[in-house]
């Protein structure tokens, strides 16, 4: 069936398509309150342009080698992938989909995606994991676009690309695990960032036996990869841990606190720690400040003796009534055997506050930062970072300590 010009117009319509192929070289424009449904397999050729403003469910194969858009400014424009059998998205010009459903009922992964489609409104994973880690495509979310739904039986398995400085979990995984990461907002309009994940042991690739002596056991089962392609603002990283599932068991037996995220370093041919502030209720670990790089990450377990105790109290409230009038670490001074230093972090990953030999002369975080003088922060959340130098048996370790803050 050939598809020179079907004009959708009428509110509230639905209309049906049903042939073996339908192929568009002119134009089809879906209007708002429209929706086309077609049962076969979709040929928007070189010629052809599909605009969506309304809803085109598709229930075959998507080929598009022209153009396939949508108006910005008419919110409603969505697409639907409703296979009950593998559907097939290629095609030699990149599809603009304004929202997007995929909602394939077959055996997983159902989808198979070849070349990259752009959504720069909303993805809905309500069933159908997008397969493009084995046939070369990508799914690139624009400055405004998110997802929503995904879960263990709809994601992402392979590249997955994020425009803008808005905060982003990236839906990725493999098999039939979710195993997402997440970067905070950097604020950077110009930022791209591609984002994947594996699961497989980064061993092979990227020897465990090169790390800092912090590190004490590396995953083995899983990594991610994030690459920063554009702009300059840097972000914060997350990632889950899964130990029903993925994650090791004894990366996570009951030392929870001892997770870290760790990073191939190419500059230095080792893994090294980028820190870590565990949620353990969501089973997920933040770096505190922004990574300090890019490309392969996964979890480790680090070293966690000290000859003493380190007590961290991080509820902060300057109000003046004696309880919890500062962010009190007891025994940080008595464990230092030279100077240590206290760093708070705000959500973005910026310093706003640095002291060294914490807690001498009066030395303690009120709520205020000291980089600029005299401004009471804001309620909210914050990250510490601890650093200290202890005695280990006449030899100087290192240690590092990082976590929530929370100012009331």
């Amino acid at each position: 069936m050939n598809a020179n010009k079907i004009l959708m117009f009428l509110p509230f319509c639905w209309c049906a398509v049903e042939a073996q192929v339908v192929t568009n070289t002119g134009v089809i424009t879906i209007n708002p309150k429209t929706t086309m449904s077609v049962v076969s397999n979709f040929d928007n050729q070189n010629t052809g342009t599909l605009w969506n403003d309304g809803e085109l469910s598709l229930l075959g194969d998507f080929n598009n080698d022209g153009l396939v858009t949508f108006s910005p400014t008419i919110k409603g424009g969505n697409t639907r992938f409703d296979g009950t059998s593998k559907q097939i998205i290629r095609g030699t010009e990149v599809p603009e989909f304004q929202n997007v459903m995929f909602n394939n009922s077959a055996a997983q992964p159902a989808i198979e995606l070849h070349n990259e489609i752009n959504i720069s409104g909303k993805a809905d994973f309500t069933q159908g994991i997008v397969n493009n880690q084995d046939f070369g495509g990508m799914v690139v979310f624009e400055q405004n676009g998110e997802h929503i739904n995904t879960n263990t039986s709809s994601f992402a398995t392979g590249e997955v690309m994020k425009k803008g400085g808005a905060s982003f979990m990236f839906p990725v995984g493999a098999g039939e695990n979710f195993r997402h990461s997440k970067i905070t907002g950097s604020k950077d309009a110009a930022n791209v960032f591609l984002g994947n994940y594996f699961s497989k042991n980064s061993n092979s690739s990227w020897p465990h036996s090169k790390k800092i002596e912090e590190i004490d056991v590396i995953d083995d089962k899983e990594y991610w990869t994030l690459e920063k392609k554009a702009g300059k603002g840097d972000v914060m990283l997350t990632l889950s841990w899964d130990e029903y599932s993925t994650t090791p068991g004894d990366m996570a037996n009951g030392e929870e606190e001892n997770l870290h995220i760790v990073r191939w370093s190419t500059d230095k041919n080792m893994w090294v720690d980028e820190g870590g502030v565990v949620d353990v209720s969501n089973r997920t670990v933040t770096t505190p400040v922004s990574v300090s790089g890019y490309g392969v990450f996964t979890l480790a377990k680090v070293f966690a003796f000290l000859p003493c105790k380190l007590v961290v109290y991080n509820a902060v409230s300057p109000n003046g009534d004696g309880m919890n009038d500062y962010f009190k670490v007891e025994g940080l001074n008595a464990c230092s055997i030279s100077a240590n230093s206290v760093q708070i972090f705000n959500r973005w990953g910026v310093e706003v506050y640095q002291e060294n030999n914490y807690g001498e002369d009066g030395k303690l975080f009120r709520g205020y930062s000291n980089k600029l003088p005299n401004k009471l922060l804001p309620a909210g959340t914050y990250f510490y970072i601890i650093n200290m130098n202890f005695d280990a048996g006449g030899k100087t370790q290192s240690h590092k300590k990082s976590g929530y803050l929370y100012l009331n």
